[in-house]
């Protein structure tokens, strides 16, 4: 438990330090490539503290020259933290609204170009679906979780086939991902940390040329089978 708060008060303390950072890159045309990249050294600090170790396999999926909708389960809060330090670039992550309400960290959220969601709202859900597009339109990553929640890894919950929507529209490939041991260091030791190793598993991509997939219904379904197969 105290290693859990001494955590949280670095990383509270990280953002409040790096307030001016903001303010210097705000107007570069790059800015959101400085940020982010501030933040993957912050993640990679933190897992270290936390005794969290990646073994990732698979990243030469990762096509170098096309944007992509990446796609993974969620089991655990700690699998943003994980993706944003094992990739080797950093997508928009489709957050929920809640994560507004957070004090410092929502500055760098909002700077950086993340999208929010407003879970049970219909018009949050159309106007995230035309950002997640637009962002592939102009050649952006984009990192969604379509279970909609965390599992805890106790519960399996079905991939939404909306999540799936504006690869189809866009023709973007889909790089699904596998996460293991998130939760069991996590929310199944009742929020107090456990340190132990997470295993990342980045798939081939899944093509969604125009004509390859009847409805987004059938694309879930079967990225959802190479995800879970692999847990």
């Amino acid at each position: 438990m105290l290693r859990l708060i001494y955590i949280g008060v670095y990383f509270l303390g990280w953002f409040v330090v790096h307030i001016p950072y903001i303010h210097t890159v705000k107007k570069k045309a790059n800015k959101e490539k400085m940020l982010n990249e501030k933040l993957q050294k912050l993640v990679r600090k933190l897992l270290k503290l936390m005794g969290i170790q990646l073994n990732v396999t698979g990243k030469e999926n990762i096509p170098d020259h096309e944007q992509v909708l990446f796609i993974a389960n969620h089991e655990s809060h700690l699998d943003p933290i994980v993706l944003y330090a094992c990739l080797n670039r950093v997508p928009y992550f489709v957050m929920k609204e809640e994560i507004r309400n957070i004090p410092i960290f929502r500055t760098w959220i909002k700077e950086i170009g993340h999208i929010y969601l407003k879970r049970g709202d219909r018009r949050s859900a159309v106007e995230v679906l035309q950002q997640m597009k637009k962002y592939l339109q102009e050649g952006k990553d984009v990192f969604i979780f379509p279970e909609g929640t965390i599992t805890e890894g106790e519960k399996e919950l079905p991939f939404k086939p909306g999540s799936f929507r504006s690869a189809v529209d866009t023709e973007t490939s889909v790089v699904p991902i596998t996460i293991k041991g998130t939760a069991r260091l996590f929310e199944q030791q009742r929020y107090t940390l456990k340190s132990g190793t997470v295993e990342v598993i980045i798939h081939p991509k899944v093509e969604t040329i125009k004509g390859k997939w009847e409805h987004t219904q059938q694309l879930a379904v079967y990225v959802e089978k190479i995800v879970k197969d692999s847990l």
